[in-house]
């Protein structure tokens, strides 16, 4: 990482403890919504407790919804944040800190996701930089932070840039890549997935 963009990447940093400052005094103990969240909590807790018992057969099953069955699968998945999670909430035991850090983590993975898009797009680190924060901080984005799987879409950006990537260069890997990231995006977040799909399809066509 040259000066430059870990000058930018700082910035962004301060920029995000800045806006979520309240979260940020209040990790342990505070959630940035107590509506959604205390569910997409239940879920994630949900797919760590079947991967910790190894319990793959079920996996999809939940101590909700009964009598109906494969009741996960009726809102996201949300497995690769909770994948993510996992090992945070083993060292901290508390699932509240575990969660607000992650929430964090998704942002900076979103940061480094659309900064890569923007500068394959401009060639320049200045472009990159400010449409990754006027994408993650846009009104649209701060309308739908209480929806989890909604502003977890640094496998979207990311998949844009590899498939970008392979219009200049094109490699095999790039279309691995995009295509696995593919399948991330729709495991945290089908209805961003769809959006994907179908930006993709405009495309290549």
């Amino acid at each position: 990482m040259s000066k430059k963009n870990a000058f930018y990447f700082i910035l962004f940093l301060l920029v995000l403890l800045f806006v979520f400052k309240d979260l940020v005094l209040n990790l342990s103990t505070n959630l940035l919504d107590w509506r959604d969240y205390p569910f997409i909590i239940w879920t994630i807790f949900q797919n760590i407790t079947h991967v910790n018992t190894l319990d793959f057969a079920n996996f999809f099953e939940t101590n909700a919804f009964y009598p109906h069955r494969l009741t996960l699968l009726f809102s996201d998945l949300l497995l690769p944040q909770s994948l993510v999670l996992w090992p945070i909430l083993y060292l901290t035991k508390n699932i509240i800190l575990s969660f607000n850090l992650v929430f964090i983590i998704s942002f900076i993975l979103n940061y480094i996701s659309l900064f890569l898009f923007w500068k394959q797009l401009f060639k320049k680190d200045s472009i990159a930089f400010f449409g990754s924060i006027f994408v993650i901080f846009s009104p649209f984005f701060q309308m739908e932070l209480s929806h989890f799987q909604m502003i977890s879409y640094w496998p979207f950006f990311f998949t844009l840039y590899f498939v970008f990537r392979n219009e200049e260069k094109r490699q095999t890997k790039n279309l691995i890549s995009a295509g696995l990231l593919l399948t991330i995006q729709f495991l945290a977040s089908v209805y961003l997935s769809v959006y994907l799909i179908f930006s993709l399809l405009i495309f290549y066509l």
